[in-house]
């Protein structure tokens, strides 16, 4: 399996049964198929009397509220805000849905708490794992443990000296504690991580036994 990552196809022709098909970059690939993931729009048209967002989704607060009284939002239809960073933003993985439906069923029996999982997705490719927790628009470092020839690596995105997000294959445990760390707020800084002395697995575990 060889993944092409940041291309733009440009073209797809058909020719003598098979698929060529034009990258931007003038890479051409010969296939037999082509899977097209084209992605999601919210669908709340038929809401009204409720904030939405610029692409028609449902502005909630932390706890999953709209701006309309008694009215909760969940999973791709919701912009939250979120409580660490105070953005709003808007996950479109069902993992995060399913959480975010079982906070929101809560909040409207009375139990307003906040909805600060971090988001987590993954994919299996042919008996490769890749998992992300975290969300990060812009990166303006990518440190990298590991090696990505082999597929076997955790990919830290950095942002203004703070691990926005992480990336793994092969290391499913490190992905597993990333993602608690992140909500934490207790991940290691940029410079902890350029020493390779972090072992992210251990420093949940030891803070999971001082507490």
């Amino acid at each position: 399996v060889k993944f092409v990552g940041g291309a733009v196809v440009s073209e797809i022709q058909e020719a003598g049964g098979s698929l060529n098909i034009s990258m931007k970059s003038g890479q051409k690939v010969k296939c037999d198929a082509v899977l097209v993931g084209v992605g999601v729009i919210p669908n709340a048209s038929f809401v009204t009397g409720a904030e939405k967002a610029r692409d028609g989704s449902l502005v909630t607060d932390e706890c999953l509220q709209t701006s309309a009284p008694g009215l909760f939002a969940a999973g791709d239809v919701a912009t939250y805000r979120s409580p660490k960073s105070g953005e709003h933003i808007r996950i479109e993985h069902w993992d995060v849905a399913t959480s975010q439906g079982r906070f929101a069923a809560k909040a409207m029996v009375g139990k307003h708490d906040k909805f600060d999982q971090t988001p987590f997705f993954w994919t299996s490719l042919f008996g490769k794992n890749l998992r992300y927790v975290g969300h990060c628009m812009k990166f303006d470092e990518m440190l990298v443990d590991g090696e990505l020839s082999k597929l076997n690596f955790v990919a830290y995105y950095c942002h203004n000296g703070e691990v926005k997000a992480v990336a793994t294959m092969a290391r499913d445990p490190v992905a597993v504690a990333a993602g608690e760390l992140i909500r934490m707020g207790k991940m290691p800084s940029v410079e902890e991580l350029k020493s390779h002395s972090v072992d992210l697995v251990d420093r949940l575990r030891r803070m999971n036994c001082a507490s």
